[in-house]
C-alpha cells in the first residue's frame, strides 16, 4: 500500500484556482455550530488553506494544525495564511494513515474531500478518532464518485467516470471512499445478504438453475454459522467480533434463513436488547461508551425492526417501530441518517436515501399481511 499515493487532481493552477472557492461556510457549514474559541484542530488535507484559514479564526485562541502528504503540497497552505496574516496555524507534513501526533491531542479532527486520494480510508479514520480527544469531533467531508449519477444520460460522462476511477485506483486513492464504513472482514450480514440474494434468484429460475443458487446459498448460511454463530445461538458481527450488529436484520427480512429459524429469532432478539432505545435502533456498539455518545440511532435500523417484527406477526411492535422512526425528520419533512436520541436532534448524511427507500418499504408492507418474498 502506498503511502503516500499520487493526488489525482495534481496542483495546476486551474485546480487551485477552483478548490480556493471552498470555504469554511460552502463546504464545513456542518462543523461550524460545533466550534469556539479555544479548540484545538486538525486540519488534515489543508490544500489551498482556504478552510484551513476559517477554521483558525473561529477558534484562536486554539491552534489550527494544517497536514499535507509533502512540502510542495504544504507551502500552498502556508502561503494562504500568510496571506490573511493568521498567526495561530501549524504545519506538519504527515501520512493520514499514521499520523505523528499522539493520542488524544485535538479537540476536532478535520477533512475535506480526502479519504477518496488514500488508500485506506477506513485506517485513515482510525487514526483520526485516535488522535481526537474524547467528547471532541472528526468531522470528514467526501466524495463517492461510484454513487454519481447524472440525467439525460450522457456516454461521454460515463466514460469519464469509469476513466477517472481508474486512474484515481492507479494513483493508489479510492475513489467510492464514501460507499463503505467498514474494513474488509468476513461480515457475517455481508455473506448472508448475498445468500437471501441467491435465494431470490432461485425462485425465479427454472428449477435445474434454481436448485444450484439454492444450494450456493446453503453454503454461504454454513459458511456463516460455522464461524459468526455466538454461543447464545444468534449470529455475530464478525468471526473476530462477537458484537450484534442490527445490519444482521436485513437478509432476515430478505430470507436468507426462514423466518422462525432459531439463529434469526436469536439475533433479533439480541438487537432488540442490546441496541434498541426509546423506539430506536443503533447499528452496533462502537466501545464500551453508553449507546448514544459514539453515534445516533440509525434510522434505517429502525424501520428494518418494524419489517421484522411485521415478519414475526406483531404487528403492534410493528408499527410503534415504524411510527417512532418516522417521525425522526427534519423541518422539511426528510430523514436523516442518525437521530440523536438524547438531544432529540437530526444527525449525519440529509437526507439519506436508503433510509427513505425503507420507510417506503415499511409503509407498504405493513398495510397489509407479510406475503413473503424480498
Amino acid at each position: 500500500m502506498p503511502s503516500n499515493p499520487v493526488y489525482t487532481h495534481g496542483h495546476a493552477e486551474s485546480v487551485l484556482r477552483s478548490h480556493r472557492t471552498r470555504t469554511a461556510q460552502n463546504s464545513a457549514a456542518y462543523l461550524l455550530p460545533r466550534l469556539r474559541p479555544g479548540l484545538d484542530l486538525l486540519d488534515i488535507g489543508s490544500g489551498p488553506g482556504t478552510i484551513t484559514v476559517d477554521l483558525a479564526e473561529r477558534v484562536a485562541p486554539g491552534r489550527v494544525t494544517a497536514v499535507e502528504v509533502s512540502e510542495a503540497a504544504l507551502a500552498i497552505t502556508r502561503a494562504e495564511v500568510e496571506r490573511r496574516g493568521v498567526q495561530t496555524v501549524d504545519f506538519a507534513v504527515d501520512d493520514v494513515h499514521e499520523l505523528q501526533f499522539p493520542a488524544d491531542s485535538f479537540d476536532v479532527v478535520h477533512a475535506h474531500q480526502v479519504l477518496q486520494h488514500v488508500p485506506d480510508p477506513v485506517r485513515a479514520l482510525r487514526e483520526m478518532i485516535r488522535v481526537c480527544r474524547p467528547g471532541g469531533v472528526v468531522a470528514v467531508r467526501d466524495g463517492d464518485y461510484h454513487a454519481f449519477t447524472w440525467y439525460p444520460a450522457l456516454p461521454g460522462l460515463d466514460r469519464w467516470q469509469e476513466l477517472y476511477q481508474a486512474a484515481a485506483r492507479a494513483n493508489g486513492g479510492e475513489p467510492d471512499a464514501g460507499i463503505w464504513e467498514l474494513d474488509n472482514r468476513r461480515w457475517a450480514h455481508s455473506r448472508l445478504t448475498c445468500a437471501a440474494g441467491l435465494r431470490a434468484i432461485a425462485a425465479a429460475a427454472p428449477a435445474s438453475q434454481g436448485a444450484a443458487w439454492s444450494g450456493l446459498a446453503d453454503s454461504l448460511v454454513a459458511d456463516v454459522s460455522a464461524d459468526c454463530l455466538h454461543p447464545s445461538g444468534r449470529f455475530q458481527r464478525a468471526p473476530d467480533d462477537e458484537r450484534v450488529d442490527a445490519a444482521l436484520l436485513l437478509p432476515i427480512i430478505r430470507g436468507a434463513v426462514p423466518a422462525d429459524d432459531p439463529r434469526a429469532l436469536a439475533t433479533i432478539e439480541a438487537v432488540a436488547t442490546d441496541l434498541g432505545r426509546e423506539g430506536f435502533l443503533y447499528r452496533y456498539r462502537e466501545d464500551e461508551r453508553p449507546l448514544g455518545q459514539a453515534e445516533g440511532a440509525f434510522l434505517l435500523c429502525g424501520f428494518a425492526m418494524a419489517l421484522t417484527e411485521h415478519q414475526h406477526g406483531r404487528e403492534v411492535e410493528a408499527a410503534r417501530w415504524f411510527e417512532r422512526n418516522r417521525a425522526a425528520c427534519g423541518t422539511p419533512g426528510l430523514l436523516t441518517e442518525e437521530y440523536d436520541v438524547n438531544q432529540r436532534q437530526v444527525r449525519g448524511n440529509a437526507p439519506q436515501a436508503f433510509v427513505h427507500a425503507l420507510l417506503f418499504e415499511a409503509a407498504q408492507r405493513l398495510a397489509a399481511p407479510w406475503h413473503g418474498g424480498a
